[in-house]
């Protein structure tokens, strides 16, 4: 599944893969993130401690007319940054 931390202006502040949401709302975490090679990555690096305000979860599902079926699913995540 895809998380996305978000702010609460809904920008992107990461995202990631995993196979189930370890967040809960109330709780404080801690993002950092690191560009090693900005030349390559067009990623901000940041750190900082968060508290999650609210959790959201969004399915997706696409029929074909092939016969194929694909499913996404993803929780966005909305933070707050901790003073």
């Amino acid at each position: 599944m895809r998380i996305e931390i978000v702010n609460k202006e809904g920008d992107s502040i990461t995202d990631f893969e995993l196979e189930s949401n370890p967040f809960k709302v109330g709780e404080t975490i801690n993002v950092s993130v690191t560009n090693h090679d900005k030349s390559q990555w067009d990623v901000d690096e940041l750190k900082g401690d968060y508290i999650v305000d609210k959790i959201e979860h969004f399915l997706r599902k696409a029929y074909t007319r092939t016969g194929r079926v694909s499913v996404v699913f993803s929780v966005s995540v909305e933070v707050s940054v901790l003073p």
